[in-house]
């Protein structure tokens, strides 16, 4: 069947994908999820985000800042 033309017919008169199958991802469950070591990595995995959440909310807040400043001078000598 033309593939351009498959979109518009329904139901598609190949049946090709209904043989294909897909390969099982459930993560959670596989051998190396089941196997492996976990020692520390979670606390370092809190710590990382607590750097990069602290490191983000400095910027914003120098940023709001930063505008608030640039605006009040921009309204002040205009």
């Amino acid at each position: 069947m033309d593939p351009r033309k498959s979109f518009h017919m329904y139901p598609r008169k190949d049946n090709i994908y209904t043989h294909k199958s897909s390969f099982n991802f459930d993560m959670m469950r596989s051998k190396i999820f089941e196997d492996r070591n976990v020692k520390g990595t979670e606390a370092y995995m809190w710590l990382a985000h607590a750097i990069i959440g602290f490191l983000v909310g400095t910027i914003a807040f120098f940023l709001t800042l930063l505008e608030d400043n640039s605006a009040e001078y921009r309204s002040s000598t205009i």
